[in-house]
C-alpha cells in the first residue's frame, strides 16, 4: 500500500465511530446542541497554538462585524446625500443591488 493510502487508512480509523461529544451528550442523555466541549492538549506548545487560532477568529469575527456597520452607515449617509445607490456602490465597491439590500435591513 501507498504512504498515501496508509495515511488515508489511519485518518479513516480515527474518524470512525463516536467522537468525544457524542460521548459526552450520550453520557449526560442531553439534548443534541445543548452540550458545549473544550478540549485543551497538555503540551503547553499545541495549547498555545490553539489559543491562537481561536483568538484570530473571535478578532476577524468582531473586524467583519464592524467592517458591516461601518459599510452600512456609509450607505446611509452617501445615500442621503443622494448619492444613486449605483454611485454609492461604486464608491464602495458594491453593486448597487446590495446597496439596496443593506438598507432595506438596516
Amino acid at each position: 500500500m501507498s504512504a498515501a493510502g496508509r495515511a488515508a487508512t489511519r485518518e479513516d480509523e480515527r474518524c470512525q465511530g463516536p467522537n468525544a461529544l457524542t460521548c459526552v451528550v450520550d453520557l449526560l442523555q442531553a439534548a443534541p446542541g445543548t452540550v458545549c466541549l473544550a478540549v485543551t492538549p497538555d503540551n503547553p506548545q499545541a495549547a498555545a497554538a490553539l489559543d491562537t487560532v481561536l483568538a484570530v477568529r473571535a478578532a476577524r469575527a468582531e473586524a467583519e462585524q464592524a467592517e458591516r456597520a461601518a459599510v452600512r452607515r456609509a450607505a446611509q449617509t452617501l445615500t442621503g446625500q443622494d448619492w444613486s445607490y449605483r454611485d454609492a456602490g461604486t464608491a464602495l465597491v458594491l453593486s448597487h443591488q446590495r446597496i439596496g439590500q443593506i438598507l432595506a435591513d438596516a
